[in-house]
C-alpha cells in the first residue's frame, strides 16, 4: 500500500490492495418517534402510520415520556410494530417516565415485548 507524502490531502495518493476491504454500505439508520397526549381509539390510524415508519428502521425507539393516556386501542399499534419488529430480529426500546402507563404494559405484559429504559419525565419549559 502506499501513502502519499507531505502536502497531500487524505486519499490521494493512496491506492487501495486487494487486501482492504470496502467501505461498508450504511445500515444502522435510527428512528426515534416521540408520541404525545392520549393513545386511545381516536388516534390508532396516526400512530399506526407513525410506527410502521419507524418499524423499518433498525433499533427503532418510541417515546412515551409525553403519553397522557393509553387503552388498549391505543396499546394495539404498539404491538403490532413490536412483532413486526420481532420478527425481523429486533426489538422495539420504549422511553417510559409515567409509573401508571408502565403498570399498564406491565399488566397486559405487552411489555414483554419490548426493551424499556425508564426515563426521567420531559419538563415544559417557560418561554423566556
Amino acid at each position: 500500500m502506499q501513502h502519499g507524502g507531505q502536502g497531500q490531502t487524505a486519499g490521494q495518493g493512496r491506492t487501495r490492495t486487494s487486501q482492504e476491504a470496502p467501505m461498508p454500505p450504511i445500515t444502522h439508520v435510527l428512528a426515534s418517534i416521540t408520541l404525545s397526549g392520549e393513545l386511545d381509539m381516536t388516534t390508532v390510524q396516526y400512530t399506526d402510520r407513525l410506527l410502521r415508519e419507524a418499524a423499518r428502521t433498525r433499533h427503532p425507539i418510541v417515546d412515551l415520556r409525553r403519553v397522557t393516556f393509553m387503552d388498549c386501542a391505543g396499546m394495539a399499534p404498539l404491538v403490532r410494530v413490536a412483532r413486526r419488529t420481532l420478527d425481523r430480529g429486533d426489538r422495539v426500546t420504549l422511553l417510559v417516565s409515567d409509573p401508571h402507563l408502565r403498570r399498564v404494559l406491565e399488566a397486559t405484559r405487552v411489555i414483554t415485548l419490548f426493551a424499556v429504559l425508564d426515563a426521567a419525565p420531559v419538563t415544559h419549559q417557560a418561554a423566556a
